[in-house]
């Protein structure tokens, strides 16, 4: 088991959690992947996501970039993907205390993270409480036709 910094030869395998990641948690929304767009995303924000590698396959990617956070400025770290698949979740804690060593390292402060109303969400909300995290504010979304 290795949890590294995503690289370029990692977009493809990262590409399939991403869609197995919208099948499992988007598609409720009518939230559709675009392969293209996911695939220019993840060629943007490849050297701030970390992949888990297991028997040389990527099975575990936690993608996200780093903003300055627009209320006080200060650099965040802003999620947009974290995606195990399901018979590797056990390794999710330790993806993300790879990304918190990330983040000390460069004096990022804040990690924002995300969660989708329809996969556990009260299930995660406690998971990311004991992590240590505040409930900052909830989004909706509505498709308009």
């Amino acid at each position: 088991m290795i949890i590294r910094r995503a690289e370029y030869k990692d977009i493809e395998p990262a590409l399939e959690l991403i869609k197995d990641f919208h099948k499992e948690s988007m598609n409720a929304y009518n939230v559709l992947c675009d392969e293209k767009i996911a695939r220019e995303v993840m060629t943007k924000f490849v050297d701030t996501s970390f992949v888990l590698e297991i028997e040389g396959k990527i099975v575990g990617l936690l993608g996200g970039l780093i903003v300055n956070y627009p209320l006080n400025n200060k650099p965040m770290y802003s999620e947009w993907v974290w995606y195990v698949a399901p018979k590797y979740r056990r390794y999710g804690v330790k993806m993300y205390k790879k990304l918190e060593e990330y983040c000390k390292e460069r004096s990022i402060t804040q990690i924002g993270m995300a969660l989708m109303a329809n996969s556990k969400a009260e299930k995660l909300e406690k998971f990311y409480l004991r992590l240590g995290f505040t409930l900052l504010e909830k989004h909706f979304i509505k498709e308009i036709l």
